[in-house]
C-alpha cells in the first residue's frame, strides 16, 4: 500500500518533518534547528553532519499550492547561505510543493553556474512522501493518526520495512552463486543491526534506507516475535558461515543447508506479507 500524504498544516510541523528527514541522511547526534523563528539563520532552518562528514543545511518552505518557488527564489536563499558556519556541502531547498521538473531545472543551472560552494538540491512534496512510504518511524513520529485511518497500523508499516531489508542479493541468490564472503556477511551483519535498531543504512554512503523502531521499541505483539525470530535465526546464520568460511572464501558444499536457512526466514516474513496482501519475497532457489 502506498499512501498520499497531506503537507503538514503549519510550518513548525514541516520544519520538524525536515529535521527528522535529516536525521536520516546525516549523523543523529548532529542534526538541529538551526535558530529561531526570527533569528538570523543565513538560509538555514535544519543542520546536519553526514557519516563522512559533509555539512548539510535545509531551508524549509511551506508554501501553498498557488504560490511558486522560483529561481530567482532559490538563488536569493542559496546565496544566504555561503555564510553559514561550519560551511555547506549541500544546500536542500525543502518544500511543500508537488514535483516540478523546472524547478529541478532552476537547480541544475544554478548549480552549473559555479557561482556557489556547495551543491544545491530540491525536495518535493513527493520526495518526502516517498520517504514516509519507507519508514515506519518516520510515520509514527509525524502520522500515525493518518495512516491509521488507511489501516496502516505499526504491524503494517513493520512488515513491510522487513520486505526491503530481505528482499535483497544475500537472501534471494542462490549460494551457489555467492562469491564474496566478505560481502555476505557484511550484508547479514548490516541486517542483524537493522532487526536490532531499526536502521537499514547504505554501507557506503550510511544514508538510510528504511527505517523502523528499534526492537526493544516495539510493542508486545505479534510484530516484535516476528523481529525476535528473525533475529535469533539469522544471527545463527552468521554465525556457521563464520565457522563455515575457508580460506576466506564461502563453502560451497553447504549451499543446500544456507539455502534451507535463509528460505525459512523469508517463509516467515512471507506469511505476515500474505496475510495483509503485500508482495512476496521470491528467492532465486
Amino acid at each position: 500500500m502506498i499512501l498520499n500524504f497531506p503537507p503538514p498544516s503549519n510550518w513548525q510541523d514541516f520544519e520538524l518533518l525536515s529535521l527528522r528527514r535529516v536525521e536520516q541522511i546525516c549523523d543523529p547526534a548532529t542534526v538541529r534547528v538551526y535558530g529561531r523563528l526570527g533569528q538570523r539563520q543565513n538560509g538555514v532552518d535544519v543542520y546536519g553532519e553526514t557519516f563522512d562528514g559533509r555539512h548539510i543545511g535545509v531551508q524549509c518552505k511551506k508554501m501553498q499550492a498557488r504560490e511558486s518557488l522560483t529561481l530567482k527564489l532559490i538563488g536569493a536563499e542559496a546565496d544566504k547561505a555561503k555564510l553559514f558556519l561550519p560551511a555547506l556541502n549541500m544546500f536542500v531547498i525543502a518544500t511543500t510543493l508537488p514535483e516540478d521538473t523546472a524547478l529541478h531545472n532552476a537547480v541544475i543551472k544554478l548549480n552549473n553556474s559555479n557561482k556557489y560552494p556547495f551543491q544545491i538540491s530540491y525536495w518535493s512534496w513527493s520526495h518526502f512522501n516517498d520517504n514516509l512510504n519507507r519508514s515506519s518511524r518516520l510515520v509514527e513520529e509525524s502520522y500515525r493518526g493518518y495512516a491509521m485511518t488507511f489501516g496502516a497500523g505499526v504491524e503494517l508499516l513493520e512488515v513491510n520495512a522487513l520486505r526491503e531489508a530481505f528482499d535483497r542479493p544475500a537472501f534471494l541468490d542462490n549460494f551457489h552463486y555467492e562469491l564474496n564472503i566478505s560481502d555476505f556477511l557484511s550484508a547479514l551483519g548490516d541486517t542483524i543491526l537493522f532487526l536490532q535498531t531499526g536502521y537499514l543504512r547504505d554501507r557506503v554512503s550510511q544514508q538510510l534506507l528504511r527505517g523502523s523502531f528499534p526492537l526493544e521499541l516495539l510493542p508486545a505483539g505479534s510484530a516484535k516475535k516476528l523481529r525476535t525470530d528473525l533475529l535469533r535465526g539469522l544471527k545463527e546464520l552468521r554465525a556457521n558461515a563464520i565457522k563455515d568460511k575457508k580460506n576466506s572464501t564461502l563453502n560451497g558444499s553447504r549451499a543446500i543447508e544456507y539455502n534451507a536457512r535463509r528460505n525459512v526466514l523469508i517463509c516467515r516474513i512471507n506469511r505476515d506479507l500474505e496475510a495483509q496482501n503485500l508482495p512476496l519475497i521470491m528467492p532465486g532457489y
